[in-house]
């Protein structure tokens, strides 16, 4: 079945919600070469990359219509990656970055963030201590 598109995202044999396709609400997508990738040290099954191709084939095995991804480094590069991604593909409905509360060109950093068509939202996790509290945790 050829897919079509409704609310931007592939559609045909996914399951909906009335016109609405499903959506895969967390979704992470990482390259091992990317800087200092957490998961694949922690979490043996993880220790490869995981690209839009392979979110494509899970997606399409599952009847899900598209997702959003959120950010998995706690770096403005990864989050500015993921955005010129989503920007090029049908199966990306939006994604969350991540941003340092704490960091002085917050509002510049911010603002960057909402004039891509596809952001929806901040995961303002501290830079330096995974999983912290992002009011107290060490910076970087």
């Amino acid at each position: 079945m050829t897919a079509s598109t409704a609310h931007g995202l592939e559609v045909g044999s996914h399951r909906t919600s009335g016109s609405i396709p499903w959506l895969d609400a967390h979704v992470h997508l990482w390259r091992r070469s990317d800087d200092d990738f957490w998961m694949c040290r922690k979490i043996a099954a993880l220790d490869r990359d995981f690209t839009g191709d392979d979110l494509r084939q899970n997606r399409t095995r599952c009847g899900v219509g598209g997702a959003i991804v959120v950010q998995a480094l706690h770096n403005l590069d990864e989050s500015r990656r993921l955005l010129e991604l989503a920007t090029h593909s049908e199966q990306l409905a939006g994604v969350v970055a991540w941003c340092d509360l704490f960091d002085p060109p917050l509002d510049s950093v911010l603002a960057a963030y909402q004039r891509a068509a596809k952001f929806v939202g901040v995961r303002p996790l501290p830079a330096a201590n995974l999983g912290g509290d992002e009011t107290t945790g060490s910076r970087r």
